[in-house]
């Protein structure tokens, strides 16, 4: 495709329309503005004076897409924020101490990589459009999420990739997905590699709540090829992943887990030089991945003009009943603020 299939801001000198974080029901999921649809979109909009803002789009079929608006906070607790992370439950999620129940959930980053958890937010919807903050996320002493250890796998948190909901739980330690919440999440290392960039890692984080979490793990559970110790390795190879993962998206197709990431390599020229490629993975227990030998599935040289400069930040859908994915995607032409849009794949 030589042109993106969403981008609602590309008019505006700072459009930022990339980040997708997609849902589908077959139920039909309820909304502002427009009404019920079965696809949702959270997504970055253009930047403001203080930072990124997200917003809403609505689909029926997961291509053709109509803008909501930038998302309404009904307290004063909001942080500008961006890379959306939503999940969604028909029966509503309970918070206990009489707060909620929500028909959606939405993890965010305030845009400011952090040695702790500070840059993750929560907040609670019915109707995707306006939001409540479900309260201050915690992360536990013994297995923090990131550690403030510079030069260490978990030194930055830099943004939610997913977060997978189970409605059944049984909260067994040490087991992520028997807990409700899982998330995938972004690491920075905070020593710089080539093109003034930090190593980027994927760890995996299992929640009760989706407030107070736990790191799963001593390690991150994706980590660039070229990097399994610190510093990144020095061969005049490279694989197209070899410094730099991030933005995982993960599906369970009824028998294996795929992980959808975007990756990138420190030799490579670009802005910002980690946000190249897509690649796909697959697990057993969402914990130990085997790579795709044919990836990267989409890359920026491709001669796609509209995704040239980067191509990532992948948000998959699986449908059970047709066996089939449905992939939203990042891609630009230049810097972050411009030319970004979002883009459309299935198998």
């Amino acid at each position: 495709m030589d042109q993106p299939t969403y981008r609602p801001y590309g008019n505006q000198v700072l459009s930022d329309d990339y980040y997708p974080s997609v849902i589908f029901s077959i139920s039909l999921l309820p909304g502002a503005g427009d009404g019920n649809h079965l696809y949702k979109m959270w997504h970055q909009a253009p930047n403001e004076i203080a930072g990124p803002t997200l917003a809403v789009s609505d689909s029926d079929g997961g291509t053709l897409w109509t803008l909501v608006g930038k998302l309404q906070f009904t307290d004063s607790s909001y942080v500008i924020g961006s890379h959306p992370a939503v999940v969604y439950n028909v029966k509503g999620f309970s918070q206990g101490s009489g707060v909620g129940p929500y028909l959606y959930k939405m993890w965010y980053w305030t845009g400011t990589a952090t040695p702790d958890v500070s840059s993750l937010k929560a907040a609670g919807s019915n109707d995707g459009l306006n939001w409540t903050s479900l309260g201050a996320i915690t992360q536990d002493v013994s297995q923090p999420l990131v550690d403030g250890t510079l030069g260490s796998f978990f030194y930055n948190f830099e943004g939610p990739g997913c977060v997978i909901y189970n409605p059944t739980p049984i909260n067994i330690p040490g087991r992520p997905f028997t807990y409700a919440y899982v998330m995938y999440y972004d690491l920075t290392s905070g020593t710089t590699v080539n093109n003034g960039s930090s190593l980027r890692t994927i760890g995996l984080a299992y929640s009760i709540d989706g407030l107070k979490w736990y790191r799963y793990g001593s390690a991150p559970v994706l980590i660039p090829k070229g990097s399994g110790s610190l510093p990144p390795s020095t061969s005049s190879t490279y694989g197209w992943d070899d410094t730099f993962v991030s933005r995982a998206s993960v599906v369970n197709d009824g028998t294996i887990y795929h992980a959808f990431y975007t990756g990138s390599n420190q030799n490579f020229a670009g802005n910002p030089p980690e946000l190249h490629g897509i690649g796909h993975a697959i697990s057993r227990d969402g914990a130990t991945w085997s790579e795709d030998w044919s990836n990267p599935l989409f890359y920026y040289n491709n001669g796609i003009s509209w995704r040239s400069g980067r191509t990532h930040a992948p948000s998959v859908f699986y449908h059970v009943e047709a066996s089939a994915f449905q992939m939203w995607f990042n891609g630009g032409t230049g810097a972050l603020g411009t030319n970004q849009g979002i883009g459309y794949a299935s198998s």
